[in-house]
């Protein structure tokens, strides 16, 4: 369940709507910090980007664990724009107990979490400063022909501020939506470093249906829930849900699958259209391939050891001690239907198999 107090839900809405100004708010911080950050270099950040119920969680729970690493926090929401003074606040109003008790989170999926664990916090930014994003109706693709020079400069010492607070000495971040973004992340940081999870599409279809379903049972329960989840950046499941928009057509295929009740389909659809992009781009751009790193869910699980090697390898990390009990082993997908798995696999499989997945019998999933 989702306890959202009407203080949270007021001040998410008013972050939503006053963004733009709390922008100049977070550029009269970054020059009153100016002598801290100056020096502070983001040139190298991580970003996990693979669509939602990837096991996205997963990777930065364990990588945020790394002394190297700095990344946002479920406290930093929902003043992203100035986090250091928002911290400050909460420091100064007793809201910073670092001995609050873990509760698991609002998917139930097991992960349990407190106001410090990491969190994606970064899409409040995007929207803000890119407001075509998320309408559903336009391609949200951003190559590396886009230029926003205010856009990059806020986002670069926003990033320092995210390094002084958490005393990091590089930047990481999930972001589910930066699959569509590639070519310009890289213009921008082009010694950053992508990770991408992928996950056997039957099991991490069924999975995204069965959030929508959750999520949307909470909103009947509150219906203030799909605004707050819209002023936090996330529109994956839920009512407020819309597809990330690679191609038109396929689009508003699934919006019209997802009308018409046809959850499954729907986030067939999206799942290959998102990892067909990011097929497209590796395959356009030679030159990027080294910098992204493609995680297969069901290995990363079934050798979590060895999958955190490679990780940490490709990102140009040192070794460190982590717990990696976290990682469950993978068990049978909890798609029973033949004929639904068939319709999933139809419309995914040209994708899949491009990504080592061949058959629905390779289907695996941890609930």
């Amino acid at each position: 369940m989702i306890n959202l107090s009407s203080l949270d839900y007021w001040l998410a809405r008013l972050n939503h709507r006053c963004f733009k100004w709390l922008c100049g708010a977070g550029d009269i911080e970054s020059a009153w910090l100016a002598s801290k950050i100056e020096l502070l270099d983001v040139s190298q950040p991580i970003y996990i980007a693979g669509l939602a119920r990837s096991g996205s969680t997963l990777l930065l729970e364990m990588l945020s664990q790394h002394p190297q690493l700095a990344t946002h926090q479920y406290a930093d929401f929902p003043f992203i724009a100035t986090p250091y003074l928002w911290a400050n606040l909460r420091a100064r109003l007793g809201k910073t107990k670092q001995s609050e008790a873990p509760r698991e989170r609002a998917h139930q999926d097991g992960v349990s979490v407190t106001s410090h664990s990491p969190e994606s916090m970064e899409e409040p930014i995007w929207q803000g400063w890119f407001p075509d994003l998320h309408r559903g109706d336009r391609v949200e693709l951003l190559g590396d022909q886009v230029a926003n020079d205010r856009f990059e400069k806020f986002y670069r010492q926003h990033l320092k501020k995210i390094l002084l607070l958490r005393g990091g000495q590089r930047y990481l971040a999930k972001n589910n939506y930066l699959l569509s973004r590639l070519g310009y992340v890289l213009r921008v940081f082009p010694e950053g470093k992508i990770i991408v999870p992928i996950r056997h599409p039957i099991a991490h279809v069924e999975s995204l249906v069965h959030q929508h379903c959750l999520f949307s049972q909470y909103s009947e329960s509150d219906a203030r829930i799909p605004g707050y989840m819209q002023a936090a950046g996330h529109y994956e499941f839920g009512p407020q849900r819309r597809p990330i928009v690679i191609n038109l057509d396929s689009a508003a295929q699934a919006n019209e699958n997802w009308k018409e009740g046809d959850q499954h389909l729907g986030y067939a659809l999206q799942w290959a259209s998102v990892y067909g992009e990011l097929h497209r781009f590796i395959d356009e751009y030679p030159q990027h391939r080294s910098k992204i790193c493609i995680v297969h869910y069901e290995q990363f699980c079934s050798a979590p050891a060895e999958g955190l090697q490679t990780l940490l390898e490709h990102c140009q990390l040192e070794r460190f001690e982590v717990d990696l009990s976290q990682v469950r082993s993978v068990g049978r997908t909890t798609v029973e239907d033949a004929r639904l798995q068939q319709q999933i696999w139809d419309a995914t499989a040209a994708v899949a198999s491009q990504f080592g997945y061949h058959n629905i019998a390779d289907a695996n999933s941890i609930g």
